[in-house]
């Protein structure tokens, strides 16, 4: 961290923390595409639930072998273990994490995360 300080001053460096629920999050990766052949997402919300090719470059949507329930489950098990720690860390060091409320739609994420970036 004190590169970071260096290069941008304390002052400058925002940590956000986006709360999502375990099952928010298996139910929003299980069911997200991705197109076929450049990868695009394609998030699991209803403005998309018909959609059979990809709006960027129409290939087909498929869903990725990753994005299965339990592998989802074990990805937030291994981001409680090993990742959310890095915020006790952070704090320790005079970083206070802004909780974001993930569970609304993207938009919403965004501009919560904005206002904090004015």
């Amino acid at each position: 961290m004190p590169v970071l300080e260096e290069l941008y001053d304390k002052a400058n460096i925002k940590v956000f923390n986006i709360k999502l629920s375990a099952a928010e999050s298996v139910k929003r990766n299980s069911g997200r595409r991705v197109c076929e052949a450049n990868r695009h997402p394609i998030p699991n919300f209803p403005e998309y639930a018909g959609l059979t090719a990809c709006p960027q470059d129409g290939s087909p949507l498929v869903t990725r072998d990753l994005d299965k329930p339990e592998l989802i489950e074990e990805r937030y098990r291994v981001y409680l273990r090993d990742t959310a720690p890095v915020l006790a860390h952070l704090a320790e060091h005079g970083y206070q994490a802004i909780e974001i409320n993930g569970e609304q739609p993207i938009d919403k994420v965004f501009a919560d995360i904005n206002q904090y970036l004015q």
